[in-house]
């Protein structure tokens, strides 16, 4: 796991997230750890029972470069 990301995930340990169903409106909760334990994180649906996969290599990317800009690493 990238070194920033595990300081994101001791500061949120818990995330709240939409389905990817642009037709439904539910939100479930989820581990940041096991969010980002992997590049990709598969989620099914309570609701509409519609399987999800979650693309965290962007999001991981795009994160570190946010707090390099501010000038914060992570050692």
């Amino acid at each position: 796991m990238d070194k920033y990301i595990e300081v994101f995930c001791k500061q949120s340990p818990v995330m709240e997230m939409k389905c990817g169903n642009p037709d439904c409106t539910s939100k479930f909760k989820v581990k940041s750890k096991e969010f980002f334990k992997d590049k990709t994180y598969s989620h099914t649906c309570e609701e509409c029972s519609k399987s999800t996969e979650y693309d965290n290599s962007e999001i991981i990317n795009n994160f570190a470069k946010q707090l390099k800009k501010l000038g914060i690493t992570v050692k």
